[in-house]
């Protein structure tokens, strides 16, 4: 007790208590030269090596995401066509394939006019309900919604008797 132990001894030491994964730089320690294999000096190589070693195991955790999520992707299924494999945003029969022309069964199922969504409603102007003072508006529109107020002439060719409301 109370002598200094000496580097070489520590140096030993040291890499005998390191888990395998150090093996490839411990054998590189072990070859070097008496002057080189000073306990500050393998210290300084294997927190090195160590730094590498997270390095690589993070690159390596990244790219077994990315293959994890590759694989769960081919398990989803397209919002817009139904076909598994991509998602709605990268669908190959979106607005481009819907424009030329292109087979998309939900492009008939989207594109409804206007007027069947927004019905329109006559509604009486002044104190008279004469139906030359009628105007049409859109049901639940608004002017500043884009939905502007028209003349019944103007929307003569969309009468509905279902979409009116009678006085």
């Amino acid at each position: 007790m109370g002598k200094p132990i000496d580097d070489t001894y520590q140096c030993y030491q040291l890499l005998r208590s390191l888990p395998s994964k150090f093996d490839s730089i411990v054998q590189n320690i072990l070859r070097w030269t008496d002057d080189t294999f000073k306990y500050k000096d393998v210290l300084l190589e294997l927190v090195a090596e160590e730094t590498r070693i997270d390095f690589r195991d993070g690159l390596n955790l990244q790219r077994s995401q990315h293959e994890i999520f590759s694989v769960q992707k081919s398990r989803i299924k397209c919002h817009y066509c139904g076909k598994f494999g991509h998602f709605k945003m990268e669908c190959r029969y979106g607005s481009t394939a819907a424009s030329s022309g292109a087979p998309n069964q939900r492009s008939k199922e989207c594109r409804t006019p206007k007027t069947a969504q927004h019905p329109v409603v006559p509604f009486p102007v002044g104190s008279s309900i004469s139906s030359d003072k009628c105007h049409y508006a859109f049901r639940g529109g608004r002017q500043d919604r884009g939905y502007p107020f028209k003349a019944r002439n103007d929307l003569s060719k969309y009468h509905d008797s279902t979409n009116f409301v009678t006085h």
